[in-house]
């Protein structure tokens, strides 16, 4: 009779020979120079849950100049969130979806793309680096169908990368963690090698909201094996030069081979780096608030074989009943909203919406559970929004009173809408009014009496253009643009680095800001554009002329919108399109 302590002792002995059929993946070690010296980094603040709040009320916003149509004073929220939150997350580890390392240890395309598609399917949510350390915390609850997506990118194959795991990724809306190899086997500053990653590509895709930065060594020895002073090497120097080539702090660590010692643990922690991954070093293949074991975190390895697939190998069970059954849920918790009345008496949009922010938890995911349930009137008049193809409202509460709009700013993402979207959520971040997606739906996140944070000079008028029209007021002196303005950020690339990288590229003959290539902008967006513009326009007295419809590029030292969109003037590259709006004698160029 097979007891449940066999059955365990057989599964841990099956990890661990999939643990040790793992370590084949090596690079060969090299001498290893003289260690630098990194500082801890400061420990995350803590974050409290408020399960009930009653805001503050702020003085009734006011705009001016008052807009020729009303518009609605209602803004609908739903008071309540309620979540569910995970006991414990597994992280599951990838290296690419073509991984063979034996006959035993495989990853296919397909095999990636069910795996995913089930996450998508089933409601996961898939954390950052960041809301990582902070679950390890216990600063932040996520809700119980959550995971962390990390791949181990150790060779060079960018192909694969591109071709297949960041458009998955930007398909389901998921974010990975990247511990990446730091060495120019892997990477280099070179963009033009098809097999080898370039800094820039990292660069990007953590700029697009995809990935978080991560470091997985130099050299790719085995830490059990290295002195302390070679394993201080290992930790330090990659992480400086992914802070110098990529502008971000590496947050984790993936100790190579999966496997680490006492004293590589003390040492990673000691480094600055606020977790740090292994492979199967305990039964419990699933991390925990104020886990014991944070410098050696677990992961759940997703690799199967032709002759044993849908099981994983190691244990005996498809990826779907292995994640599920690591998913807990832990103690409910909920907030409520609780009305307020303004001070002054005053009902309008704005003023609800600035009570609604002061008064969301601090907790992450239930605040941003909270926006996402909470929606307004939005601004753009009946027939304006029967000529859009789609339009919702979705509320960004990085807002200050007393907009009074006399020009329109155009931007782009650089990401997807989603990425761009949950930004404008964040605490203390940016926002914009308007997001237009490639297909030409909407979304408003603001409402136009309200200013938007899409541009600024951040108190000194040096940080913006001499020659920026919104930038001062009659007297000379510093007015921050967003106060007098309405930003509408548009889906897009922005330049690219050849053709082919997106679906639409505009070749800008001219170099107007050094590149060449751009990502195009779809008819959809363009006719939303103008319904948008004309709508807006006529609601605050606008004029649509180059002195009133303005890039970014008007306000501060920015490329965008960039060249492939062409407001005022008729566009002269491959390919050629005239004015999106009607030229005026005297039209500006980028």
């Amino acid at each position: 009779m097979v007891t449940k302590s066999n059955r365990l002792r057989n599964r841990l002995l099956s990890l661990l020979l999939l643990s040790a059929l793992l370590a084949g993946c090596a690079t060969p070690t090299p001498t290893l120079a003289p260690p630098a010296t990194a500082s801890p980094l400061p420990p995350t603040p803590t974050v409290t849950v408020t399960p009930s709040l009653t805001p503050t009320a702020l003085p009734s916003a006011t705009s001016t100049p008052q807009p020729t149509v009303t518009a609605s004073p209602t803004a609908t929220f739903t008071p309540t969130a309620t979540l569910v939150p995970a006991a414990q997350i597994p992280i599951i580890e990838y290296h690419d979806p073509d991984f063979k390392l034996n006959d035993q240890v495989q990853m296919t395309p397909a095999w990636f793309e069910e795996q995913t598609r089930w996450l998508f399917d089933n409601g996961y949510h898939t954390l950052t680096g960041d809301e990582l350390a902070a679950f390890l915390d216990g600063t932040a609850a996520f809700p119980q169908k959550s995971v962390v997506l990390t791949f181990d990118v150790g060779t060079a194959k960018k192909q694969i990368y591109t071709e297949i795991v960041i458009p998955t990724l930007k398909k389901f809306k998921f974010h990975a963690v990247f511990f990446i190899l730091a060495n120019d086997s892997v990477v280099t500053d070179d963009c033009s090698k098809p097999k080898h990653f370039c800094w820039n590509d990292f660069k990007q895709w953590a700029d697009d909201g995809v990935v978080t930065i991560a470091s997985h060594g130099l050299y790719h020895p085995d830490f059990t094996k290295l002195t302390p002073t070679e394993i201080k090497y290992e930790l330090d120097t990659p992480r400086k030069l992914l802070l110098e080539k990529t502008g971000r702090l590496p947050v984790g660590f993936a100790f190579p081979f999966d496997t680490t010692s006492p004293v590589a643990s003390k040492l990673t922690q000691a480094a600055g780096y606020e977790f740090a991954v292994a492979g199967n070093t305990r039964l419990e293949l699933a991390a925990a608030p104020n886990d014991p074991d944070r410098f050696k975190l677990p992961r759940v390895y997703p690799y199967s074989n032709a002759r044993i697939y849908p099981n994983l190998t190691g244990f005996n069970h498809p990826f779907a009943d292995v994640i599920s059954n690591l998913t807990r849920p832990g103690t409910v918790l909920s907030a409520v909203i609780t009305p307020a009345t303004p001070i002054g008496g005053g009902d309008s949009k704005a003023d609800k919406i600035i009570q609604f922010c002061k008064a969301l938890p601090t907790e992450t995911i239930l605040r941003m559970t909270l926006l996402l349930q909470s929606s307004f009137d939005s601004d753009l008049s009946g027939s304006a929004q029967a000529k859009l193809p789609g339009l919702s409202t979705s509320i960004s509460c990085n807002v200050l009173p007393k907009n009074q709009p006399e020009a329109i700013v155009i931007h782009y993402t650089v990401g997807e809408l989603a990425a761009s979207a949950y930004g404008f959520r964040q605490p203390n971040g940016t926002s914009a009014h308007y997001l237009i997606d490639r297909d030409g739906k909407v979304v408003q996140m603001v409402p136009e009496s309200l200013a938007a944070l899409h541009a600024s000079c951040t108190n000194t008028r040096s940080n913006c253009v001499p020659t920026c029209p919104i930038c001062d007021d009659a007297s000379g002196k510093l007015t921050e643009p967003y106060l007098r303005s309405v930003g509408i950020e548009l889906v897009n690339r922005g330049h690219v680095a050849a053709p082919g990288m997106v679906p639409q590229i505009y070749e800008d003959f001219l170099r107007s800001f050094t590149y060449p290539y751009w990502e195009d902008y779809t008819q959809a967006q363009i006719d939303a554009l103008r319904v948008l513009v004309y709508d807006i326009s006529a609601r605050w007295k606008i004029p649509v002329d180059d002195r009133h419809i303005l890039g970014h590029y008007r306000i501060n030292q920015k490329v965008d919108p960039g060249p492939a969109l062409n407001l005022f003037w008729t566009r002269s590259g491959n390919p050629k399109s005239p004015p999106i709006f009607a030229e005026t004698p005297a039209p500006v160029r980028p």
